[in-house]
């Protein structure tokens, strides 16, 4: 736990954990191209598929739009569990989407996309609301705009790979692609993607 000084002279805790962004890909498209009680009923759905299975005990941060950002301090899930909770959120995903087309005469285009870092964040408390704080935190939302074409995925970052202390993360049936990009042209970060397209098509 590291401690740093506010503007106040007061001092705040920093603790290590693992963040976890899952958000739904498409959203913009669904908020243009259907009425305002249509999107938000089909939004309820959706992101309560997504909260409904979260295996891994995750604290919820904020629920942004189209995403939800979850946290849990101290040791990181494994890698295996979070790819295992990948996909039982989006599987569930995929199974309410399938019974939202039937209310539906068109489809829609939506899937899941999970970000997963660890570092250094803190919380604080703006009237009845609990924020999270630090550079993790802007990391793993400056994550959401990478580089990759894919809208079904789960991107790890060497962070969160580094926090498992050299648990073995081969023989998945997933194989990942490993890309560093330079965040806000401030710092470069890599991570392992896993692409999960064909499961969500």
């Amino acid at each position: 736990m590291n401690e740093r000084a506010n503007n106040t002279g007061n001092s705040y805790s920093f603790k290590n954990g693992t963040l976890i962004i899952v958000d739904i890909s498409g959203f913009t498209k669904l908020v243009y191209n259907t009425d305002i009680a249509t999107g938000k009923n089909i939004t309820l759905s959706l992101l309560s598929s997504i909260i409904r299975n979260n295996r891994l005990g995750l604290s919820i941060a904020e629920i942004e739009g189209d995403a939800i950002f979850f946290y849990k301090f101290g040791k990181s899930p494994s890698h295996k569990a979070v790819l295992r909770q990948y996909e039982a959120m989006l599987n569930d995903f995929i199974k309410t989407l399938d019974q939202l087309y039937q209310t539906r005469e068109e489809q829609i285009d939506l899937s899941l996309k999970m970000v997963v870092h660890y570092g250094a964040f803190t919380q604080y408390q703006i009237s009845h609301f609990n924020k999270l704080y630090g550079e993790a935190v802007m990391e793993a939302h400056l994550l959401l705009k990478n580089e990759m074409n894919s809208h079904s995925y789960v991107l790890m970052t060497d962070d969160y790979i580094h926090s498992l202390n050299n648990q073995n993360i081969e023989g998945y049936s997933s194989k990942g692609s490993k890309t560093c990009e330079i965040l806000g042209g401030i710092k470069t970060v890599c991570y392992t993607s896993y692409d999960f397209s064909k499961a969500a098509a």
